[in-house]
Order: C-alpha cells, then structure tokens, then sequence
C-alpha cells in the first residue's frame, strides 16, 4: 500500500473513487501509480489516503492480463468483402480494445455496427484511429444498438472500445467491417444519454461534470465550465459521417467515468 495526502484540501479521494487511479507526471508524461482503496472519514492536516501500489504488482499484472481476455479478439484486418464479427454475454468487468485496421495502406476501414444491447453501465466505444488515448472518440453507446456506420477518416483504421461493469451481463453486439477509399467524414460525436460532447468532440463527459464546482472530469479544452451547462438527461449528439445511418437514442442512465486511461506498460 501507499499513502498520499497533503494539508486539507479538496483534491482528495472521496466515496466512490476506490478502484480509481492514482496518476504522476513522469518525463512528461502520465504514470500510473496506484489504485484508490480507502481513507478518512475526516480529513485532517494529518490525514492520508489509502492506495494499492500498482508497482509492487506490476509483474503480476503483465503476466494474467492478456490471460483475463482470451475469449475476445484484439486486432483485425478488414478487407474488400466485409466480415462479421459477433460477440455475446459479455464477461464482466471487460475493457476490451479491438483495433480494426485496413488491408491495403491507402485504404480505410469502415464498420457497420447491426444490432446489439448494452446494460445499464456498460458501453461500446468507437475511435478514429488506432490509439484511444490519442485519437478521437466518435461515439460511445450504450443500450439497444440500432444499424449504424463509421469510418475512419485516416488509414489507421478504427478502434471499438467494449466497457462493462460488475452486475448483469450484455448481450454483445454484431459488427460488420470492411475496408473502402473513401475516408469518413465525421464532424459530431454521438453520445450516451446522461453525456455530452465537449465542444472539441474529442469524448463525451458525464453531465454531472459540467458546469461542477470543483471542476473535475473537465474537457481538454476546458468547455465543461464555460457556456450552457447540459442536464443530467441530457440529449446525445448525433453523427454525421456520410456512411452513417440516423443513430437512436438511448435510455439508459449512465454515471460511469467518460474518459479510461490505461498506463500500466510505461511503469
């Protein structure tokens, strides 16, 4: 364990936040340090959070992590015939990155989502490109799944993102997927209902997080605390790449955190 804390202040762990990461700057860069486990009812000059020190696991954790996804594939090629992927129920606790990349360098990938449902607190992302943490997000959706289309608009193809949470199981979704010429020309960003597209539509935030006092969870480019502020239901953003169909709406409440992060291959 590990225990971090500084004189009283706000920017502390609260409820909730146990299983949340613990981050440092590292040559410029964002290091995982931790994992939130537990602290003080009261905080104090001398009080301190609790975490779980990711480092002391980290040899553990290289070694069953892929071991924990056998089921699910992670990379693709899409081709010139479309091919169709399926997955069903959905293990829990999942965060699965399926990166789908075209055949031909000059090409790129476009996938048609058919059908599918997500439960409450579980979601499928879709990002232009084949790096999360760099590229744009382009929808994260979550209940029923209608017939939708995106396509990436560079030859590094398009990543899909699958999040679930601890309860229940998804019944998974069907995908189809292929390569063409013609880049995808996004400009909106669809959202889960309770979320909204930052200004950059770069991801979607929680509704709860705009307009917050402590301004946590912001945007990049900070637009969470300027302007209209959404409310909690929120209406979704809709795509507008030319290969895409009208999305539907989606009801489902979703408080889960919009942006996931993961670090533990730079420790």
């Amino acid at each position: 364990m590990m225990c971090t804390g500084t004189a009283p202040t706000e920017r502390r762990a609260d409820t909730g936040d146990s299983g949340g990461p613990l981050f440092t700057k590292k040559d410029g860069k964002w290091v995982q340090l931790g994992l939130v486990s537990w602290g003080p009812t009261e905080i104090t000059a001398t009080s301190y959070d609790v975490n779980t020190d990711v480092l002391y696991f980290r040899d553990w954790i290289v070694t069953h992590k892929d071991s924990a996804f056998t089921d699910y594939v992670t990379s693709l090629t899409a081709t010139n015939s479309a091919k169709t992927l399926i997955l069903e129920n959905l293990a829990n606790y999942l965060y699965k990155t399926i990166k789908i990349t075209p055949d031909t360098s000059t090409k790129h990938t476009k996938i048609t989502i058919k059908s599918g449902t997500m439960k409450p607190y579980d979601f499928l992302i879709v990002y232009d490109g084949d790096d999360p943490l760099q590229n744009t997000m382009l929808a994260q959706l979550s209940g029923t799944l209608s017939e939708q289309s995106f396509t990436s608009s560079t030859v590094q193809g398009l990543t899909l993102a699958i999040l679930t949470g601890k309860e229940g199981k998804s019944d998974g979704l069907i995908v189809e997927y292929s390569e063409v010429s013609d880049a995808g020309t996004n400009t909106e960003l669809t959202c889960s209902t309770g979320y909204t597209a930052c200004a950059d539509k770069f991801y979607c935030l929680n509704n709860k997080l705009f307009c917050d006092s402590n301004q946590e969870g912001n945007c990049r480019d900070g637009s969470d605390e300027a302007g209209e502020c959404p409310t909690s239901s929120g209406s979704t953003s809709t795509s507008t790449d030319k290969n895409s169909s009208t999305p539907s709406s989606f009801n489902t409440v979703l408080l889960l955190v919009s942006l996931f992060i993961r670090t533990i291959n730079t420790l």
